[in-house]
């Protein structure tokens, strides 16, 4: 019901202390709105994470080699929420997810050379990729964090399937621009026809009138 008093942020408000509220304000009391921050506050927040320029980083290199229609996108708190995985993703035609991993401490003469690589972050990664349904799963690592080369690993099974769709993409591009090839021959073929026509006909024509002027003379 509506307030009598004109409140319309009242707690109270289809109670039993509604209908007893018989002085203005008598059982007044208002809504309190609780402000919840989810994900996207926290993602708002300047990232202090170790590896957090990395991840950038791997996220514009992979976003430059991919084309426009393809979404490359950081994943919120480096994949350590329940539904997020992986630190880096790729959307649309291709589906990836990319695990970064680096060594943020760079004046160890040691991280510079070596960069040790677990067998428990390549099984992580394969699990959460096969959970999202992701054709491929990559992991990108740099001897340390400002390094600007990047390395990626992954199984010998999934690069050879790369090797074998990319061989099989190219097969198809040859045929694709053979078949180009081939109509554009033939289109040519059938403009030097048209012309050998025409240049039949004006021969034709000409021969024609030729045979009128003589016997004109006659």
């Amino acid at each position: 019901m509506a307030c009598e008093w004109g409140h319309n942020d009242c707690s109270h408000e289809g109670t039993g202390k509604c209908d007893t509220c018989f002085s203005d304000s008598f059982h007044y009391k208002p809504t309190v709105v609780k402000k919840r921050y989810g994900l996207a506050k926290r993602a708002r927040k300047q990232d202090k994470r170790q590896g957090s320029d990395f991840e950038e980083k791997t996220r514009q290199v992979v976003s430059d080699a991919m084309s426009d229609k393809a979404v490359v996108r950081l994943t919120i708190n480096s994949g350590a929420t329940v539904h997020e995985k992986g630190d880096v993703q790729i959307e649309g035609l291709v589906t990836c997810m990319i695990e970064d991993k680096t060594q943020t401490v760079v004046h160890k003469a040691k991280g510079e050379k070596t960069f040790t690589i677990q067998r428990g972050w390549l099984t992580k990664l394969l699990k959460e990729s096969r959970e999202k349904l992701k054709e491929f799963h990559w992991l990108l690592f740099s001897f340390y964090q400002h390094d600007n080369d990047i390395y990626a690993i992954t199984e010998a099974t999934e690069i050879l399937s790369m090797v074998k769709t990319m061989e099989n993409d190219r097969r198809q591009c040859k045929i694709e621009q053979k078949k180009a090839e081939v109509a554009t021959r033939r289109k040519e073929m059938v403009e030097a026809e048209n012309i050998r026509l025409r240049a039949e006909i004006e021969l034709l024509k000409a021969q024609l009138e030729l045979k009128e002027l003589q016997k004109q003379e006659k």
